[in-house]
């Protein structure tokens, strides 16, 4: 289990400890057809694109290109939220298939699902190293956590496999 899955499990036990537990939380959520644009994120802090820069920068080294979108501003993601959205997400569901629908179709999928009005400006994105593509977020904590949209585990990046990272990072667009 990744450190990052540790944090997120953990803000979810607190979260659950107001409302209900996890498993009968998803029950509810998957029994009720919930799409992931009925999630409502939280109002959190923003943040500038100079800072987002200078978050990602020390991740992404020198040869990490950082594509950042038209927004001058984007929101920290709080982790009960983004926990909440996956719960109802789907995109971790649809079938690996090598060279048709692999790592970066599963990406664009769950990018795409975030791309509704109030997620829109979160600090959310993909990142692709030299073998792989997989989303990526900036926390409340300020921390970049990895997400692979096929299983929905979270990590940091010390956490990554080698094998993920590869040669090193291509670009993250946020």
């Amino acid at each position: 289990m990744c450190f990052g899955q540790a944090k997120l499990k953990q803000k979810i036990s607190e979260l659950n400890e107001k409302l209900v537990s996890r498993d009968a939380l998803i029950d509810e959520l998957t029994k009720a057809n919930v799409e992931p644009e009925t999630v409502k994120p939280l109002d959190t802090e923003e943040i500038d694109a100079k800072e987002l820069t200078a978050l990602l920068l020390p991740i992404l080294g020198a040869g990490g290109r950082i594509i950042l979108s038209d927004s001058r501003h984007y929101r920290l993601c709080d982790y009960d939220e983004v926990a909440l959205f996956l719960a109802v997400d789907q995109t971790n569901q649809y079938p690996y298939v090598k060279d048709v629908y692999d790592c970066d179709d599963f990406t664009d999928r769950l990018i795409g699902q975030f791309s509704i009005p109030g997620w829109a400006s979160k600090c959310i994105g993909c990142v692709w190293t030299t073998t792989h593509a997989m989303a990526v977020i900036i926390t409340t904590d300020r921390e970049m956590l990895f997400l692979e949209p096929q299983t929905d585990v979270l990590c940091t990046f010390e956490e990554l496999s080698p094998q993920k990272i590869g040669d090193g990072f291509r670009f993250v667009k946020m």
